[in-house]
């Protein structure tokens, strides 16, 4: 195959449960989903629209699990791919896979889906090729572990057109490392996607990308991943090599970037920039970044963070950084340097060592040193964010991250910033 699959024609669904009422949380399958989102939607990886990527989070009903894959199969006439993180029950008379939901319990498989009727769904599309990709668990394991005895529905999934990887053997377990961003297995998977392979072509077929995670994961003596297809799908080619592309190093960085701040913004200032995120997936980074920068007023996402205190997660204050400057015109820069200057941030190149917040200035709450924000503007205390409805009674400039930010705050707000100097 000389091209990647036809995105109008095909679909993914990219299904994980991190979060269960019985059984232990797996905190890095959320990551999973957003990264193969992210990758699997970049135009020098495969270029899927982000319409025919479909996430499901956490599912509570069998429904919430079965219904998107149904959805995908019926529509997908070129290529299916389907991947599934989080914990695995087997059923103990029969052996068959189930996949957790939030309220499943090891002591109760039928409270899981049964792997079946994801495979029947797979088996009724019309898809050319379904690939499978399983990176599940067994209960009762250690917070940190994973075990998964894949091996039936392997030799189940092993039909015409069908190319199922797996992440380990049966009775093997598989790792979600503490403190790791992702699953061990799904990231050397994402390391492929993200960064390509040195010395290969433009495309990566099937067997090439399970070859060199196969080998990186016995490079650092973690459980080792299998594979089952029939005929020549293992030549099948599933995206471009990205070490093979031609974007510019800064082009690269820069795109990373964007991703960055979304997480660190999720993260760090709890807001999920859904939206933002969309966007990313069906512009990319540049032109994502020209499309807000060009628009008439801030967006949602802009004065979120401003009410967070947290401008240095604006795309604004990304496409300033030095590093970029290549990227951008100076009148684009000068944009958002005086977007961010409007909103009582000036941003800095300069190394920032630390994360303390600085009291610089206390003045008498005044509107006039607020000119951008709602809450400030209305005397509402903008460093705590709406979760505070105690009476402002000052104007402090704040130095955070190399930065200095106006914040019209309460008297519990002013205390801390006082206590803390």
């Amino acid at each position: 195959m000389s091209r990647v699959p036809d995105p109008a024609l095909s679909r993914v669904v990219l299904i994980g449960t991190a979060h269960y009422d019985f059984l232990p949380a797996l905190a890095s399958v959320e990551d999973n989903l957003l990264s193969l989102a992210d990758v699997l939607t970049a135009e020098e990886v495969w270029g899927l629209p982000a319409e025919h990527v479909t996430i499901v989070a956490d599912p509570v009903t069998g429904a919430d699990l079965l219904d998107p894959v149904v959805r995908a199969a019926d529509e997908a006439t070129d290529t299916l791919v389907f991947y599934y993180a989080g914990h695995g029950l087997t059923d103990p008379r029969r052996g068959e896979l189930h996949l957790a939901l939030v309220g499943s319990d090891a002591q109760r498989p039928y409270t899981a889906v049964s792997y079946a009727h994801v495979r029947d769904a797979l088996l009724d599309s019309r898809a050319t090729r379904r690939i499978v990709i399983l990176d599940c668990c067994h209960s009762g394991r250690a917070l940190g572990t994973m075990a998964d005895p894949v091996t039936a529905a392997i030799d189940e999934a092993s039909t015409e057109g069908t190319y199922v990887l797996a992440a380990t053997a049966e009775n093997q377990k598989a790792l979600a490392p503490m403190g790791e961003p992702h699953t061990a297995f799904t990231a050397e998977l994402l390391g492929i996607f993200q960064n390509g392979i040195q010395g290969h072509g433009p495309l990566l077929d099937l067997d090439t990308i399970y070859n060199h995670v196969r080998a990186a994961m016995r490079d650092k003596g973690r459980p080792l991943p299998q594979k089952r297809d029939r005929n020549t799908a293992g030549r099948l080619t599933l995206v471009r090599n990205r070490a093979h592309a031609t974007l510019t190093d800064p082009e690269r960085e820069f795109e990373a970037a964007m991703i960055d701040v979304y997480r660190r913004a999720k993260t760090e200032a709890r807001y999920s920039a859904t939206y933002f995120l969309e966007m990313l997936n069906q512009r990319g980074g540049l032109a994502t970044a020209r499309h807000l920068l060009n628009a008439s007023r801030v967006s949602d996402g802009f004065t979120a963070l401003w009410e967070r205190g947290r401008l240095d997660l604006t795309v604004e204050a990304v496409i300033l950084q030095s590093k970029f400057a290549s990227l951008f015109t100076d009148d684009e820069r000068e944009r958002a340097r005086a977007r961010l200057k409007e909103y009582g941030y000036v941003p800095s190149d300069r190394p920032v060592t630390a994360m303390k917040s600085r009291l610089v200035e206390v003045h008498d709450f005044d509107p006039r040193y607020h000119t951008g924000g709602s809450r400030a503007i209305q005397g509402k205390c903008s460093w705590h964010g709406s979760s505070c409805d105690e009476k402002v009674v000052a104007s402090v400039l704040v130095r955070i991250r190399g930065a200095d930010v106006w914040h019209a705050v309460c008297e519990r707000a002013l205390r801390t910033l006082r206590a803390a100097q």
